[in-house]
């Protein structure tokens, strides 16, 4: 086994001798032993690329430089000039735009199943959050509110042709909208409630946040048990069938995105009038979800 096995230094040395490796080893040295020629001060730099008589340094500070090098009667590079090199950062004091637009990457890629590209996102933004406060809850909430107002093709032909689903659905939507969900904790948040009094309330925000999110939940499972045969009809040749096979994938990815997040959510949030203003956002967009899935239920069954 090669792990088994010990390679002297000086074989190390040979085969690694003129070799690209041997040149950004002894060039990071040079940079580093002068790093005050380019910064003002010694510092710790750090090579971001290298190429034939030419290197891109970052300092600590965020600085970054241009060195040109050439090679030395002994064979080793020597800096022999610099310039300033524009190089696009992060503003310590406002990265939050950086850091939601990553956060969303993160988990596009996750729910897409690519986890190497998520990671890649990931730890893009750990310099920036990691000493940092948890999310607020301003922020979590915002996010949400996003998530559930974001354009989908589905929502846009939802309402489009409302009036075609409805009559689908035919009496079924009597029964949805007797289980509708109203908002109802708005005196929690908007401060009609003391704070001392908030803590009575959570018993039953805890019930009804709870049995909301399983309302999305049962809505995923039923949509999921369907995905072959929307598959089946986005491919067919029939334009009706794939107009509504696109329709009930979308949704499906869509309702998918939803359930994550508000499970996500109702995790993060521990304070009663937040979770009373969660339930309140998410209650309003429920039905709609709850009346397109039975749509899609009856208008595929032929399919099935």
């Amino acid at each position: 086994m090669l792990q088994d096995r010990f390679v002297p230094p000086d074989e190390l040395s040979r085969i690694t001798r003129g070799s690209y490796e041997q040149l950004i080893g002894q060039l990071a040295e040079e940079v580093a032993r002068t790093s005050d020629r380019f910064f003002g001060q010694p510092c710790k730099t750090k090579l971001l690329s290298t190429f034939q008589n030419h290197a891109v340094v970052l300092a600590e500070s965020g600085q970054a430089v241009r060195v040109r090098y050439e090679m030395n009667g002994e064979g080793r590079p020597m800096v022999v000039s610099h310039e300033p090199y524009k190089l696009q950062c992060i503003d310590e004091k406002n990265p939050s735009e950086f850091v939601e637009g990553r956060a969303r990457e993160v988990v596009d890629a996750l729910l897409e199943g690519d986890e190497a590209r998520a990671l890649s996102r990931a730890r893009d933004v750990l310099p920036l959050v990691e000493d940092r406060k948890p999310v607020e809850v301003k922020d979590i909430l915002k996010l949400v509110r996003e998530h559930l107002e974001r354009k989908c093709p589905w929502k846009a032909a939802y309402e489009e042709n409302l009036g075609r689903i409805h009559q689908t659905i035919g009496s079924d939507l009597g029964a949805i909208d007797q289980r509708r969900v109203e908002s109802k904790f708005e005196k929690l948040y908007d401060g009609s409630i003391p704070v001392e009094q908030r803590s009575g309330y959570a018993d039953l925000v805890q019930s009804d946040l709870t049995g909301l999110v399983e309302s999305y939940g049962r809505i995923e499972d039923r949509v999921g048990k369907l995905t072959n045969r929307f598959t089946a009809m986005a491919a067919s040749p029939d334009s009706d069938l794939q107009a509504l096979g696109g329709f009930a994938l979308d949704f499906e990815e869509d309702v998918q995105r939803t359930s994550k997040v508000l499970r996500e959510a109702a995790g993060e949030l521990t304070d009663v009038a937040a979770r009373g203003e969660l339930h309140d956002v998410a209650s309003k967009a429920l039905y709609r979800y709850d009346v397109a899935v039975k749509y899609i239920e009856i208008a595929t069954q032929d399919q099935g």
